[in-house]
């Protein structure tokens, strides 16, 4: 038998089980949150250092390159040589941008097959200088390219957070060495991952390595053998979580004396079907896309230059707007066929321009030129019925990204 007065304590100890469990997970998702934060900013803080540096020899690079342009422009030879080159830089820059550009708004992963050997190579210039000229920087990569499903900026920043550790490992010692390995191997009976094909990319050093009881504890948030204010203990969990979030893992091999070793798991992706078209503006006659009127719209006048001289370059005729209002009353006293316009300007964005346009031109085609952070709220607010090419691109991209808007609304048509 249960009285009423033990009933009423009963419900009440219920009651306050449930608020402190509900306070526990509030109190675990503002950690975590803290973390992930924390994470983002450690990395921020560690490239910053050679992002200066970097970024005075890119912009030292293309000025000289296009000086050289000026100087002598009829020396066709020679200027398609440096345009090439300025090509070259403006990819790396845009490669170091998007490494920032991850850790600036909250983004799920983007999950895809990447081609791990092109990755590592592309960031040569970027891990060169993050080692330092004391460190030598081995890259033991395979003649064929290794595929994994993995979210390719997330990757490269994972790859980068175990260089700075292998640097700040043999630091100091002289004759340091850090070796990155890529190769695919077959997985079976693994106790943590099922069987299967499995890119796999380890980065070694030749430092001091640690102990069992230290090695265990590496991958855990905020653990770290660091001096007080030289790391926060984030940077190999956010490489673990990064292959779980993939679907892989990450795992450690150390030994006192003997250096260390830390693998990245990820599973093997198919061969890439994404072929980057090449950046011969000459070539950008190739695509079969009927002429039309684009409206191109965007403040960024020489952006707007750009695109407008690219487009006329296919054989479209171009109107340009500085802006949506702008861009509106263009649309109502001209015939227009198609739209490329800026997600980001003053006074009304790209999604809202196209929001009207539609209204004014039901199926009218749009393409969104973007080069904002935030995927989800991006995507969220063009929607799904409007393309989207992100910033920077080269002007094939453009190309194809305009043909296939053209080409899916022909499609679509009754």
């Amino acid at each position: 038998m249960r009285d009423e007065h033990g009933a009423h304590i009963g419900a009440y100890q219920i009651a306050v089980d449930v608020t402190e469990r509900m306070r526990d997970q509030q109190r675990l998702a503002g950690a975590e949150a803290a973390l992930h934060q924390a994470q983002k900013m450690e990395a921020v803080g560690q490239l910053t250092g050679g992002l200066a540096h970097d970024f005075n020899n890119l912009l030292q690079a293309l000025s000289g390159n296009i000086e050289l342009i000026r100087r002598k422009p009829a020396d066709t030879q020679h200027v398609l040589k440096w345009a090439e080159r300025s090509a070259g830089v403006l990819t790396r820059g845009a490669r170091l941008t998007s490494q920032l550009l991850t850790f600036s708004r909250e983004q799920a992963p983007k999950l895809r097959s990447v081609a791990v050997r092109n990755l590592i190579e592309g960031m040569h210039d970027l891990l060169r200088s993050t080692l330092g000229s004391s460190v030598r920087l081995t890259l033991a990569l395979p003649q064929a390219e290794v595929f994994a499903v993995a979210d390719s900026t997330q990757l490269e920043m994972a790859v980068l957070n175990l260089v700075i550790n292998a640097r700040d490992a043999v630091a100091g010692g002289g004759g340091g060495e850090v070796v990155i390995r890529v190769e695919a191997i077959r997985l079976d009976d693994d106790l943590q991952l099922p069987s299967g094909d499995y890119a796999c990319l380890s980065v070694s050093d030749n430092g001091g390595g640690m102990d069992a009881q230290i090695a265990q504890r590496a991958f855990d948030p905020f653990f770290t053998t660091k001096g007080v204010g030289k790391g926060s203990g984030l940077g190999l969990s956010q490489v673990y979580g990064m292959a779980q979030r993939a679907g892989g893992s990450a795992r450690i091999d150390s030994r006192p004396d003997d250096g260390t070793t830390v693998t990245v798991w990820l599973r093997c992706g198919a061969e890439s079907f994404e072929h980057a078209p090449g950046s011969d503006f000459g070539s950008l006659g190739a695509t079969p896309t009927t002429a039309v009127t684009v409206l191109v719209i965007d403040d960024d006048n020489d952006v707007r230059q750009l695109l407008a001289e690219a487009l006329q370059a296919l054989g479209h005729t171009v109107l340009q707007a500085a802006d949506g209002i702008t861009g509106i009353n263009a649309l109502a006293r001209d015939h227009v066929d198609a739209i490329v316009v800026d997600f980001a300007m003053p006074g009304m964005n790209g999604a809202e321009f196209a929001r009207l346009a539609r209204q004014s031109v039901p199926g009218l085609p749009v393409l969104v030129v973007s080069g904002h952070a935030d995927s989800a709220a991006l995507e969220a607010a063009v929607g799904t019925d409007v393309a989207l090419l992100r910033k920077p691109f080269e002007l094939a991209t453009l190309q194809a990204a305009f043909a296939k808007l053209m080409q899916d609304t022909a499609g679509s048509e009754p």
